[in-house]
């Protein structure tokens, strides 16, 4: 159940492959500076496990209900196809940290919503780029803008050592919806999907530019891709009276007005720690701000209804849950 004082996590990882490991070196930096107990990983592939082993990190082959009940929390780092089955096994027992995207079907959100809500725990969502200096600076200089935005364009770009074999680009590179969601504060109006495969014996997309039409007159243009270079995460956005660029990587902002170009620095931290680290304020009922169940379910049934306009070569009139 939710306990309003932990003062000291005990966190369990579920995955350790690329982006998993990336969470374990958080962790443990996180333990090193006292605010987690950081109990172990729960690893399958032996070439892993023999990894994380030599970093004197506990290591488990399974996941079972003895080690659940012994943790406050578990953090999901695994293929989206499995996210459902393991973060329902996790909520019977404990807190669970879940790694974007929450599930591939919004029947499979509600119902993990529906588990946490019945056992009272704490369902976070890792949407990482909330947690990205340069989009929390962005926000606030739209809130405090005279002017709106009405032309927003994110790039994400990269060529994959690893392509994921359950879902395609739309919902593992769901960034640029989340980073709208969290922006604007609403959801779209619109929506069209169009791009390609590499190939046509290929099950999933791997090139998509997406257009979204947001309410009071904001056009929007997520472009993703698996098969270019650089590696570019980047957005533009337009005003009446100024364009901001914003380099998500190095977390900079560029606003050009008539009057010159400034640019803002906006690192502070490492956006996994600062998402990490503000779990374990949640789980000490702290009163942050944290993208929950509710997110999750929000950018499931958004990406389910791009992927549709994507298969189905249309537009889509959009309508939220």
């Amino acid at each position: 159940m939710k306990l309003s004082k932990i003062n000291k996590p005990r966190i369990l990882l579920v995955g350790a492959g690329k982006f998993g490991w990336k969470h374990l070196l958080v962790w443990q930096k996180l333990a090193s500076r006292g605010l987690v107990t950081f109990v172990g990983v729960v690893v399958r592939d032996p070439v892993i496990r023999k990894k994380v082993g030599a970093l004197k990190v506990p290591v488990f082959s399974k996941l079972t209900d003895e080690i659940l009940k012994t943790v406050d929390a578990v953090d999901i780092v695994t293929p989206a196809g499995t996210h459902f089955d393991l973060a329902k096994e996790c909520l019977i027992h404990t807190n669970v940290f879940l790694e974007k995207p929450m599930t591939l079907s919004a029947q499979e959100a509600r119902e993990l919503n529906q588990i946490a809500a019945e056992k009272n725990r704490y369902l976070a969502l890792g949407h990482i780029y909330r947690f990205n200096g340069a989009i929390q600076k962005l926000k606030k200089i739209m809130a405090a803008s005279p002017t709106k935005p009405f032309f927003i364009e994110s790039t994400f770009v990269d060529i994959p050592s690893k392509l994921p074999n359950d879902c395609g680009i739309l919902f593992s590179d769901l960034h640029g919806f989340d980073i709208l969601d969290y922006l604007l504060e609403s959801s779209p109006e619109l929506i069209y999907a169009i791009g390609s495969r590499r190939s046509a014996t290929e099950r999933f997309e791997n090139n998509a530019t997406v257009l979204l039409r947001y309410p009071n007159h904001v056009d929007a243009v997520v472009k993703l891709s698996w098969t270019a270079v650089p590696k570019t995460r980047s957005m533009t956005i337009l005003f009446p009276d100024k364009r901001i660029f914003v380099d998500l990587a190095d977390q900079i902002i560029t606003v050009t007005t008539l009057r010159g170009i400034k640019k803002i620095g906006c690192f502070k931290t490492m956006p996994l720690e600062a998402e990490l680290a503000n779990f374990v304020e949640v789980l000490k009922n702290k009163p942050v701000v944290y993208a929950d169940g509710t997110v999750g379910l929000r950018l499931v049934h958004l990406t389910k209804e791009i992927e549709r306009s994507y298969r189905e070569n249309r537009p889509i009139s959009f309508h939220s849950l």
